[in-house]
């Protein structure tokens, strides 16, 4: 049995990472643009114990799904064959409602609601046939019963059937009901963190001085509590009576006797912002998380925390990952508000383009002038999506700018 992980794209690797981490081998593992795959025993307690950690223990993923079946087709007639040759007695419940959504890229059958409503034919029809109900005759659909979303997706004429396991997405941790302008998801914070390979409990400090409603520290925070991400939420598929309700019971258990949320004396993860509201509405989201004790909040600006000063007040520490998610422009609306807060990143910690001994600065923006602003190229860049939006991670890790060795001056 396929699973499927929808991903953002850019952070597929550090998905495949953390399902390794799970204990799932990685030759049972495929990275695609957009998603990671799992491959599982095909029995109940195996998909079902899957399903169940992938769900709650992920921190990048956006959902978890089953593929169901996958096969060519380049007219309707083939689609509408396909689904409904799918036993989707099996998977759909009797009454249970049921919600068909999906998307088609480079192929012949491309109009999505004509899709979508072939695809919901032959299922109906299927369903009808099995259980007896006439063709003509509207299955019941009860969604008080419960609602299966089931996901097609149509690329280069192969069609995937897929059934949602989470209900929400994956980034919805239930630590954030509220929040500022312009969020960060909480998948794509955990992945920046994994990407910078920042290490809880070292004598590497953590500092957002952006932090808005606390995705980075808090993510952060759980991370370093070994928290699932999952942990405080509910999933479709416990209700689901093709999985083991009982194999998210025990993901959770085994979650919970790994964490380690007791209170810290001396935190290690900073979180400062030039808005007193965020940082009431961060510290809020803190304490629902239960890991309010691993963050220290301030309101502070960007322009006076200087990198040589802030390691000066916090002689614990030999060195600060700076990681934050600045506004960059389409956010303040403000581009010239927007450069100076890239002056200053370059003033505090890059001065003259040489990054402060013991400083490491990971930035996501997605102001394209942010290099030239702060005068020196990333020592590596990563695309990523904060939803739809197309970012950029620029890392600086070497102290020194580079310069042209003489072969290379033509």
């Amino acid at each position: 049995m396929k699973i499927i992980i929808p991903s953002l794209l850019g952070v597929e690797t550090v998905i495949s990472r953390e399902v390794q981490d799970l204990g799932y081998p990685k030759e049972q593992i495929e990275v695609r643009d957009g998603l990671v795959s799992l491959n599982v025993e095909e029995t109940f307690e195996a998909v079902s114990e899957a399903v169940a950690r992938l769900n709650i223990n992920l921190r990048t993923g956006e959902r978890v799904q089953l593929e169901i079946d996958s096969f060519d087709a380049k007219t309707f007639d083939e689609l509408y064959d396909a689904v409904r040759d799918v036993p989707w007695e099996s998977w759909i419940p009797d009454g249970w409602a049921f919600i068909v959504r999906g998307y088609s890229r480079k192929s012949e059958l491309f109009g999505i609601p004509a899709c979508q409503r072939t695809v919901k034919k032959g299922i109906v029809e299927r369903l009808a046939s099995v259980r007896g109900y006439a063709s003509h005759e509207h299955i019941p659909e009860d969604p008080a019963l419960g609602t299966i979303r089931i996901q097609f997706s149509i690329m280069s004429d192969v069609v995937s059937l897929l059934i949602d396991t989470s209900g929400e997405s994956l980034h919805k941790r239930g630590y954030r009901p509220n929040s500022n302008l312009a969020p960060l998801k909480e998948t794509l914070a955990a992945a920046m963190l994994k990407i910078m390979r920042w290490e809880p409990f070292s004598d590497e400090a953590l500092l957002d001085p952006f932090c808005g409603s606390g995705t980075i520290p808090i993510e952060a925070a759980m991370i370093a509590a070994s928290m699932p991400a999952g942990l405080n939420r509910r999933f479709t598929g416990e209700d689901w009576p093709v999985l083991e309700s009982e194999a998210f019971a025990r993901a959770r258990e085994e979650g919970r006797d790994l964490m380690d949320v007791e209170a810290i004396d001396e935190p290690f993860i900073f979180a400062s912002d030039i808005d007193m509201a965020a940082i009431d509405i961060a510290t809020e989201n803190a304490e629902r998380a239960g890991i309010r004790s691993f963050i220290s909040f301030s309101r502070r600006d960007v322009a006076n925390i200087g990198g040589r000063d802030w390691l000066h007040a916090h002689p614990d520490f030999d060195r600060c990952l700076i990681l934050g998610n600045p506004p960059y422009g389409e956010r303040m609306g403000d581009m010239e508000s927007v450069t100076n807060i890239h002056h200053s990143l370059a003033e505090n910690y890059l001065p003259n383009g040489n990054l402060i001994p013991g400083i490491r600065l990971g930035i996501i923006t997605a102001a394209d002038h942010f290099e030239s602003d702060i005068g020196r190229p990333a020592d590596r860049r990563r695309k990523l999506y904060n939803g739809m939006k197309r970012c950029y991670l620029y890392q600086y890790y070497r102290h020194q700018k580079r310069t042209k060795s003489k072969r290379s001056i033509r």
